[in-house]
């Protein structure tokens, strides 16, 4: 019995200690962001320091907050890993620049809308941030601060955009954010999205309602609760301005004041048609209201903030997809110049002191005018992108990345290349334009891509000659029409490169690369109507202000994936709640149309088929759209006839995305979050987050590549990531007390300067670029053991007074260090590096080696090591004594060949000895240079004993070293006066010492330039040594 608890107990400490790295692991293991900087991403909102225009805050709609100080010159991202990503205003204190409200929740109602959690606030310029609460509102329209009083903020709450109630409406707080009182409330369906205050009197706000709601392929843009309202004591109460306003369903409206008059007040009305809709202009502080125009804009959910000029009176410009104007104060409208600039604006921004400025931020990031409007300058280095997939292909030696971005394209770059600029915006190349989506690769060919973009467009795109063709699936002519997903699902065969599946509310098949297709299943949805759902508790009319409009069709197909190790076993997931199967290509379906823990209908987002098992499936279903953030991971092994949830230790509000499976481990999986990543060792059934190296982010595709055991990851707001090598979340499940993981085999290369020296070469501290990999091997440890100093023991041992000996010798100690050790194929020691601590770290060696001295110190170091196998062992280093720990892992050093300039045979072996010969020129020189104080102190002996006679050889033996050292040096005269000179010994060696860090050629010149150095430093070793200096 007592044996049988020892081995339980021994048991669950082993677990335990499992557990427990593989949470340090997995949390800690680090990803690198790869960009792009150009065409960056979505602005919500710009806010900038009154007392120092130039430091700007730029709330983005799904990529944190970033602050700059030098006008946009470098940027810092300031809320990274808070409860929300997603922000929708933001707003400097006008009496106290260093305070800053922040809005989270994108403030316009897009399809892809991320939620916030409330309202933040930070007292130092963004450093820290707290929370203040209302934290139901989820998306978060304006905040105003009262010029008065710092502590009197209201904030306009949309509210929530798939579910009624939250935190909605105006909210007003007079002691800093501490409490927050409701003084403008609507309905639980309808929040406020609009406040203005009159800059003359703030007690008058002005504040517009906004009723709207999305659910999948629904969306109702507006209702009879939008309405203009006013107050003149500062939010106590409220009255409904309707004079001369239209009545009836209104959707977005925008407000204004006039800066220059403020009895001048503007409505920009979003309504069923251009009748209901259109410009407003009061000047009676709202008394009454005369229509001016027609206009508005393209699509009041996404667009719709109206901003007036302060230099100039009824000047009010209108963000839309073309950002409009007036100069009339609305009887005729313009567009502004945006010719070289990206559409789709959101905010505006003036400078108090220049009448000619103008900064537009939009779906493409920031631009900034002096001329109106008339050029205009981006700012192409905010890594801010909105990416819904992610791709790859079998490029050598780097592969390539591919993304499609939410309004900016897909566009694809290498993994990593061979300069030390890092991945620049010149790397990244488009696939296709529009909203971008999927990329898939042919594996047999890297310059065939199949790109797609919005709504199921298609093209087979050859990087060769540019050239695409539309590939698009077409309907018969008694075929019914096809409902195209905005994200439709595009599979290339693992078991034919020629081989595409592309899916509508049906799914088609291409054997010939896309030039033709044949149907392989009839409707896979619930083909339900979606006009006949209620929403917002009744049914809504086809008049209902922009219903539906650029909104997906219902009942479509949104996530396929065929079997890797099964051909024609094909999976597919709707967005109505729909798993499909069929084991035969689509001669017979089987549906499973309801899954325990999991809403009936919830949308299908991902679907993924084993690597190990053709019986095993995972599914991710994503309910967000129907205010249900819960995550919902599930996973069959019996080929979906029965599933189980495997959602424990992702976060509750935590929504899924996607999950993939490794190719060499059936139990490491990783999932994509709404909030993060995360990985599992043990096939689901718990799951840790990954925070290395990643901020708080939306995730919404993921990728394997598995001749790289790389996982890439598609973050929608802050551009993709790269987890170089995971191999060593394989060994999570075989704890040892000190270990090294896998090393990933290594190319050795030279690094480039395409544009000069240094990460940004001459191109000034704007410009963007993201990191390689760090050059070498990168080696992954987990150090478990801990050795105690002489002084940690004595302290732990509190039983006596130590001696004057134990004392002094913990005085003379010198500490425990450890290290990993890289020795070559004939156990020599070629680099030492320090490991600090205890836990999971990462270290890289980089390929370089330190050769001996003659009195054994590592002095010279090597840009290269000779290609081959070399092993990494953990070692400690204390009290002279050299231990090894744990185990050791080898790997491959090896070339990358990429010109027809082949390595030089033995190159480390010739560079070795270069090295040991300017190591032996170094300590000549130090010879001379002793020598030279030596009869310099002998010389001021004679002279202060007087002895005259001994000074001519002194200043002989003087003059023959100091000839010397020229033949060394070289001719030190003719240097300083610039004239030319012949180089020295240590100059020649130093000369081809240094094409080591260029070339991996050696030339006859540098050959002949080395013997003749180890000739010429022979004859001056015995030169020095014949030089008389015992007087």
């Amino acid at each position: 019995m007592k044996k049988l608890l020892l081995l339980s107990l021994t048991l669950v400490m082993a677990l335990g200690l499992n557990a427990q790295m593989a949470n340090e692991v997995i949390s800690q293991i680090g990803f690198r962001n790869m960009g792009p900087g150009f065409m960056t991403g979505r602005i919500s909102d710009i806010a900038k320091d009154p007392t120092d225009p130039s430091t700007w805050y730029v709330a983005v709609a799904s990529g944190n907050v970033w602050k700059t100080e030098n006008n946009g010159t470098t940027w810092q991202p300031i809320f990274e890993h808070y409860g929300s990503f997603s922000t929708g205003c933001i707003t400097v204190d006008p009496k106290n620049p260093q305070t800053i409200w922040l809005g989270t929740g994108e403030n316009q109602s897009q399809r892809s809308a991320s939620w916030g959690d409330g309202v933040y606030k930070s007292t130092d310029g963004g450093q820290h941030w707290q929370h203040m609460g209302l934290t139901q509102s989820e998306h978060i329209g304006k905040i105003l601060i009262d010029p008065r009083d710092s502590d009197t903020v209201y904030v306009a709450s949309q509210g929530p955009l798939w579910k009624a109630g939250g935190d909605r409406g105006l909210y007003k707080t007079t002691d800093g954010g501490k409490t927050w009182n409701a003084v403008l409330q609507v309905s639980e369906h309808t929040g406020i999205t609009d406040v203005v205050q009159d800059p003359n009197n703030p007690d008058v706000l002005y504040a517009a309602s906004y009723q709207r709601r999305r659910h999948v392929g629904i969306l109702i843009a507006g209702g009879p609760e939008a309405r203009i309202y006013k107050s003149t004591d500062a939010g106590a109460t409220w009255n409904t301005l309707s004079n001369g306003l239209p009545g009836g369903d209104l959707g977005r409206i925008a407000l204004a004041i006039s800066p220059q008059r403020s009895e001048v007040v503007y409505a920009l009305i979003s309504g069923k048609d251009p009748q209901s809709g259109g410009f407003y202009r009061s000047e009676n502080a709202g008394g009454s209201w005369v229509k001016k125009n027609d206009y508005s804009v393209v699509d009041p959910q996404y667009y719709g903030e109206i901003f007036c000029d302060p230099h100039r009176f009824d000047h009010v410009y209108a963000m839309d997809v073309m950002v409009h104007y007036t100069t009339n104060g609305g009887d005729s409208f313009e567009r502004l110049n945006s010719r070289y600039r990206h559409g789709d604006n959101h905010e505006m921004e003036f400078d108090p002191q220049d009448p000619n400025y103008m900064m537009i931020g939009g779906d493409g990031g920031i631009y900034e005018s002096w001329d109106r409007g008339g050029t205009w300058k981006y700012h192409s280095n905010l890594p801010i992108m909105q990416f819904y997939r992610v791709g790859i292909d079998n490029a050598k030696p780097f592969y390539n990345v591919y993304g499609g971005t939410q309004d900016n394209c897909t566009h694809y770059a290498a993994v990593r290349n061979i300069t030390r600029h890092g991945i620049t915006n010149a790397d990244w190349k488009m696939v296709i334009g529009g909203d971008g989506f999927q990329a898939r690769v042919d594996p047999d060919d890297p310059n065939i891509v199949y790109g797609q973009y919005q709504y199921a467009g298609i093209v087979r795109f050859d990087k060769r000659t540019g050239q695409r063709i539309d590939i698009q699936p077409q309907p018969a002519a008694t075929d019914d029409a096809l409902r195209w997903h905005w994200d439709s699902p595009l599979v290339l065969s693992p078991h034919n490169s020629k081989r595409l599946y592309y899916a509508a509310q049906r799914i088609f098949k291409s054997d010939d690369r896309g030039d033709s297709w044949q149907p392989i299943s009839g409707d896979l949805s619930r083909n339900e109507n979606r006009n006949e759902r209620k929403v917002m508790g009744k049914l809504w009319p086809p008049e209902a202000v922009y219903k539906n409009v650029f909104t997906s069709p219902y009942g479509t197909i949104v996530a396929l994936s065929e079997s890797p190790i099964q051909e024609g076993l094909i999976v597919a997931g709707t967005d109505d709640g729909l798993i499909q199967i069929t084991e035969n290509d689509g001669a017979q379906w089987r549906q499973v149309d309801q899954i325990k823990g999991v809403p009936q209908k919830a949308y299908v987002a991902d679907v993924f088929t084993s690597n190990h098992d053709p019986k095993t499936i995972y599914a991710v279903f994503n309910n967000h759209k129907e205010g249900d953030y819960k995550p919902y991971f599930v996973k069959s092994i019996d080929g979906g006839k029965s599933w189980r949830s495997i959602n424990s230790g992702i976060q509750p509000g935590h929504t899924g995305w996607s999950i993939v499976e490794d190719h060499s481990d059936p139990d490491l999986l990783f999932a994509a979050t709404e909030f993060g990543l995360y990985a599992s060792v043990n096939g689901g059934a718990q799951w840790t987050q990954m925070r290395g190296g990643l901020p708080t982010i939306a995730f919404r595709d993921l990728e394997i590549h598995k001749g790289e055991h790389d996982l890439i990851a598609a973050s929608f707001g802050r551009g993709m990531y790269v987890l170089d090598d995971y191999s060593a979340l394989r060994e999570l499940d075989n704890p040892k007390a000190d270990r090294i993981f896998p090393i990933k085999n290594t190319w050795q290369f030279f690094e480039k300067g395409d544009i000069g020296y240094g990460r940004k070469g001459n191109m000034g501290d704007d410009f963007y670029s993201a990191d390689n990999p760090e050059y070498g091997a990168k080696i992954r440890v987990y150090v478990q053991s801990s050795i105690a100093s002489l002084s940690q023991k004595r302290k732990a041992d509190s039983s006596r007074y130590p001696s004057a000996e134990e004392l002094k010798a913990e005085d003379f100690e010198q500490g425990p260090k450890r290290f990993v050790s890289i020795s070559d194929a004939q156990g020599v020691t070629r680099a030492l590096i320090p490991v600090s601590g205890q836990g999971f770290q990462e270290v890289v060696w980089d390929l370089h080696t330190q050769i001996r001295s003659s009195d054994g110190e590592y002095k010279r170091e090597l840009s290269f090591v000779a290609p081959g196998t070399y092993t990494a062992q953990l070692v400690s280093l204390y009290a002279g004594h050299y231990q090894k720990l744990g185990n050791s892992q080898s790997f491959q050093v090896n070339d990358l060949e990429i010109s027809e300039e082949k390595p030089a045979p033995n190159r480390f072996g010739f560079y070795t000895q270069v090295a040991q010969s300017s190591m032996q020129a170094e300590a000549l020189g130090d010879t001379i240079d002793d020598l030279l104080k030596t009869l310099k102190s002998k010389k001021e002996a004679f002279l202060a004993a007087g002895k005259a006679t001994q000074l001519a050889g002194l200043d002989h033996s003087r003059k023959q070293l100091l000839e010397l050292r020229y033949q060394l040096y070289g001719n030190e005269t003719k240097r300083k006066r610039f004239q030319y000179y012949l180089p020295g010994i240590y100059n020649r060696l130093d000369r081809v010492l240094d094409n080591q860090w260029e070339s991996t050629q050696i030339t006859q010149t540098q050959r002949d330039n080395f013997s003749l150095a180890q000739k010429q430093l022979t004859e001056l070793e015995k030169a020095v040594a014949g030089v008389k200096t015992d007087f």
